[in-house]
């Protein structure tokens, strides 16, 4: 794939082993065949679409710190009665794309207002 900047050697004592430049890659299987790693942003999730778009309208203005996170909950709850997993499933998803994962309060500020509002209307940002 990339001859110039990669080499799979396989057959060695301790395993395959990896000649690289700049590209990261992944050994597949005990053949030591490599594929380049490609990071895109995962599609969001989008559970439940009208309450995302009340959640895109009740964004609270930046800049956002940990406390974002509850402010903008507190106010989406109280809008629209959702509480619980009805209120941060759907959340979790749209902004993450996965089911679990670090706490939301201190994932908002990285991910930042303009992402925010790009997942919660169900563009990859």
């Amino acid at each position: 794939m990339y001859p110039q900047r990669l080499r799979a050697r396989t057959a060695t004592r301790s395993g395959p082993q990896l000649v690289l430049g700049c590209v990261c890659v992944v050994l597949v299987g005990s053949f030591g065949v490599a594929e380049p790693i490609r990071e895109q942003p995962a599609p969001p999730t989008l559970e439940d679409p009208p309450f995302l778009q009340e959640a895109a309208a009740c964004l609270p203005d930046e800049p956002w710190n940990e406390t974002s996170w509850k402010t903008w909950t507190s106010t989406l709850s109280a809008r629209t009665g959702h509480k619980g997993r009805t209120l941060f499933h759907p959340l979790r998803l749209a902004l993450t794309a996965r089911e679990t994962g670090p706490e939301m309060a201190k994932l908002l500020p990285l991910i930042g207002r303009i992402k925010t509002e790009m997942r919660l209307k169900g563009l990859p940002a």
